[in-house]
């Protein structure tokens, strides 16, 4: 079932319905892309996409240097407007982030080892598409849940840690990765995979971080 309280953050409702108010914000946008009956819950989604946007940035584990991307996996309709942004993040365990380029997300697989802080646990397999899959050389990329724990107060504001990703896409904490679900399962109910696009600033395209920076050829 969708959870319509929790589906974008607060500020962000443009496309959904209000439980309170029972009715259907911005009703010519969904006219032409989105057709919600609210009685029966039945959604008909068309012409959604993904993308993993944000910035690099060096992340050392003492030994080696890897890239880490921070920034949002948003969901995006046909004519690029928004229609749900999440916090996410990318590496820099392993290899480090994952490359910039296309990847195609199928079916979430309910997977009891990406646990978030609250325990919701899934994966969405990531299948590299185009020039990207010729030279890719990686495998297993993932969008899971990735735990936010909280560590403490500094200088009076919570201080939070997320655990890094080994090159999988991790929605941060469970606010992000259950809203995230709420909201692409029944795109995956109605079309079985979505397309998703990353595009990194900053990112070197790493195909083995140790000491040195491999490009794909993409």
């Amino acid at each position: 079932m969708i959870n319509w309280a929790k589906l974008v953050a607060p500020g962000n409702t443009r496309n959904f319905i209000s439980r309170k108010q029972k009715k259907i914000l911005n009703p010519h946008s969904l006219k032409q892309r989105i057709l919600i009956i609210y009685k029966t819950k039945i959604l008909i989604i068309m012409n959604w996409k993904l993308t993993f946007t944000g910035h690099a940035q060096d992340a050392s584990d003492g030994e080696n240097i890897r890239q880490q991307g921070i920034g949002s996996l948003s969901i995006l309709e046909e004519d690029g407007s928004e229609v749900a942004t999440f916090d996410a993040i990318s590496g820099p365990g392993i290899n480090g982030l994952l490359p910039n380029g296309k990847y195609r997300a199928s079916r979430p697989i309910m997977d009891q080892n990406f646990p978030d802080e609250n325990g919701l646990s899934y994966k969405i397999p990531l299948q590299p598409v185009g020039n990207l899959a010729a030279g890719f050389g990686r495998s297993g990329l993932l969008i899971h849940p990735t735990q936010r724990n909280w560590t403490g107060v500094e200088n009076g504001e919570p201080r939070y840690q997320v655990c890094p990703t080994d090159g999988c896409v991790g929605l941060v904490g469970h606010y992000n990765a259950q809203s995230f679900l709420d909201a692409i399962q029944p795109y995956f109910d109605e079309h079985g995979s979505i397309d998703l696009e990353v595009d990194i600033v900053d990112n070197a395209n790493v195909k083995i971080q140790l000491g040195s920076r491999l490009r794909y050829d993409v």
